[in-house]
């Protein structure tokens, strides 16, 4: 079916004001993460560990302190390197020899617009020996889930679940096989 630019412009100029205060919500968000990131760097490393707190989903725990600017930030400028180049060197440095192996999926969910429930599951990998040669393995692998892989009485809600978790085995599947 054909789009009409006209009406498409006619409905977004509707909308606008639904756009704009989505904008305004958005950016009062990242105000206030960006102020209690600026308040969480200040406290020293013991502090930020009491914040976080030992049970619940917290995430990621700072491992060291790291010297920050009034930003939050590394600069660049603090490491041991004084421009990009050197920094290059220094990973290299760092690196060579050192197999690093990373997986990521993605996925593409059952459509409505589609008449057979299916879906899509990629998984990709890369793997680099960080050799003087700079060989390395970057490859995907596919799946395609199809009515039978996807069926449950709660269609819409157990289809995305199905496709995730088929996600994370696909990914877990890949770690596992490298690693043996």
């Amino acid at each position: 079916m054909p789009l009409s630019p006209s009406q498409l412009r006619q409905l977004l100029k509707e909308k606008r004001d639904a756009f704009a205060d989505f904008d305004q919500v958005s950016l009062e968000l990242i105000r206030a993460y960006r102020t209690a990131w600026r308040q969480f760097q200040q406290q020293s490393h013991t502090d930020q560990l009491a914040v976080l707190g030992d049970e619940g989903n917290r995430g990621a725990l700072p491992l060291e302190t790291v010297p920050v600017n009034e930003h939050g930030l590394v600069p660049f400028s603090e490491g041991p390197w004084g421009n990009r180049e050197e920094s290059l060197v220094w990973a290299k440095d760092v690196l060579s020899g050192i197999t690093t192996f990373a997986v990521d999926g993605s996925q593409i969910f059952p459509s409505k617009d589609l008449s057979i429930p299916i879906a899509l599951v990629q998984v990709g990998w890369f793997e680099n020996a960080h050799l003087p040669g700079g060989a390395y393995e970057k490859d995907i692998r596919l799946e395609l889930m199809t009515p039978a892989d996807l069926k449950s009485s709660d269609r819409a809600l157990a289809e995305e679940r199905r496709v995730n978790i088929r996600r994370f085995e696909l990914e877990i599947e890949r770690l596992v096989e490298y690693i043996q």
